[in-house]
């Protein structure tokens, strides 16, 4: 099962105390500005009525000062060449469950051929890790074009979303806030479960489910994951004793987000595996028996996808017999001699 989850940033307001900001630097003439229109943000969730409380994103905004060379000075023509993150370096914006705010507030330009480039990731990380278009050294605010952030996945059950670009944007007549959408960079896996056992002869309990042999770090660029690294690690899907069924079930809590990445390893002589381990309880019986059943998976995670792995439990039923007989005849007939 796929699905594509979209997370549309909205619109909201933030508290302004001043009408007017004036701010000349001659370190860094790009901060030069005299508008009186903060540039704001908000945050929605397609599927919440807003991000959880106490959470936030990071912005990068580049500021494109007028015509460079024989470029328009629009993103496309230099995203990768000389736009830098010199108006907003992973700025931190916050939602406490009712209002959004970051500090210090940045304004528009007045100069209308000064446009903004936004882009931003959620969830916001101080420290995050950043490497340059080329991968080869770390992200800075000098660095050119977007950065490519190193993500790890740790247990599994934090997201990890970016935003699409929001280019050339110029001071607005109406102040209107910065409208981001959101794509989640992360594969979303679920488990659902169900015995076949016609004669309902064994009680089966699931017992654990992981992901084993994959890659828990990657870089995520514009197009797509690469720099798998860290080593093949496992994660635990599930653990606990649920009930299984001859109706196909939720196995509960068992959601996992991964990093995209291929299944199969061919060059390695190996693939991203599924361990299954389950116990079973005859019928009328007192004894148990756990199996573990591992399994080599195939093709591929894509960002962005939701996928669902149903498992279907075949319990190892025990061997019975039955007897017929027939009549021999007479009582001497059961005498044998050599």
């Amino acid at each position: 099962m796929k699905g594509r989850f979209v997370i549309l940033i909205l619109a909201a307001l933030f508290a302004v105390t001043c009408s007017k900001i004036s701010q000349v630097t001659a370190d860094d003439p790009w901060i030069d500005l005299n508008g009186d229109k903060p540039v704001r943000f908000d945050s929605g969730v397609l599927t919440k009525t807003s991000l959880p409380s106490n959470t936030s994103f990071g912005v990068f905004a580049f500021l494109q000062n007028g015509v460079i060379g024989s470029y328009t000075g629009r993103w496309a023509d230099l995203a990768s060449k000389h736009w830098k993150p010199n108006f907003m370096y992973n700025e931190e914006v916050d939602f406490d469950g009712a209002d959004y705010s970051y500090s210090p507030v940045r304004y528009w330009p007045s100069n209308s051929e000064n446009t903004i480039t936004f882009w931003a990731y959620w969830p916001y990380n101080s420290d995050v890790s950043m490497v340059n278009s080329s991968g080869l050294s770390d992200y800075s605010a000098s660095s050119e074009g977007l950065p490519n952030i190193r993500y790890t996945v740790t247990d599994g059950k934090t997201d990890f979303m970016v935003s699409d670009v929001v280019a050339d944007q110029s001071r607005p007549t109406v102040n209107s806030p910065v409208n981001f959408t959101f794509h989640h960079a992360l594969s979303k896996i679920d488990f659902t479960v169900l015995k076949d056992d016609a004669g309902d002869d064994f009680e089966v309990h699931l017992s654990s489910i992981s992901l084993e042999d994959m890659y828990l770090t990657g870089i995520n660029r514009s197009d797509g994951w690469t720099n798998h690294s860290g080593g093949l690690r496992s994660l635990t899907a599930y653990s606990g004793s649920q009930t299984v069924t001859a109706s196909e079930t939720a196995v509960s809590g068992s959601s996992v987000m991964v990093i995209p990445q291929a299944l199969e390893r061919p060059l390695q002589g190996n693939a991203v595996m599924l361990r299954i381990v389950y116990t079973l309880r005859g019928a009328g019986m007192s004894t148990t028996k756990t199996n573990a059943s591992l399994i080599a998976l195939t093709g591929s995670w894509a960002r962005d996808t939701h996928y669902t792995y149903k498992i279907t439990i075949t319990p190892n039923l025990p061997i019975e017999f039955t007897v017929s007989w027939t009549d021999w005849g007479d009582a001497e007939h059961y005498f044998m001699s050599n």
